[in-house]
């Protein structure tokens, strides 16, 4: 992946911001804190409701979590919700082992995310 390449890829789907990496391995590198920017800029643009799937990655760094959940604060602070689906095994446990999924509301299918915003989602 380039350095012009966008680190987060979202499109916007009627009332709903869908957001993922646009890489599959997100370690502690330059690609991490270019994530980590696209995010902050993000939670600042977005609307209320942003569905963040991780089907695609396989790993994730303790960077790039500490980056999830501080774009989870940032939308929490604008009164936005964010559900997070599609989490991997292996990524889930280590969100378990740090509690993080305490903080984040986590789905195993986009369908349940999506149900849990509400029926008009």
């Amino acid at each position: 992946m380039s350095e012009s390449s966008p680190a987060i890829v979202s499109k916007q789907e009627g009332d709903l911001t869908v957001v993922r990496f646009a890489a599959s391995t997100v370690k502690a590198n330059e690609y991490t804190i270019r994530a980590s920017q696209e995010l902050v800029r993000l939670a600042q643009e977005t609307g209320e409701k942003v569905l963040f799937t991780l089907e695609n990655v396989q790993f994730m760094s303790s960077f790039a979590i500490a980056a999830l959940v501080s774009f989870n604060r940032t939308l929490r602070e604008r009164g936005c919700e964010l559900k997070v689906c599609c989490v991997p095994p292996e990524i889930r446990k280590v969100f378990k082992a740090t509690q993080i999924d305490r903080t984040l509301e986590l789905f195993d299918s986009r369908e349940k995310a999506l149900a849990a915003f509400g029926p008009n989602t």
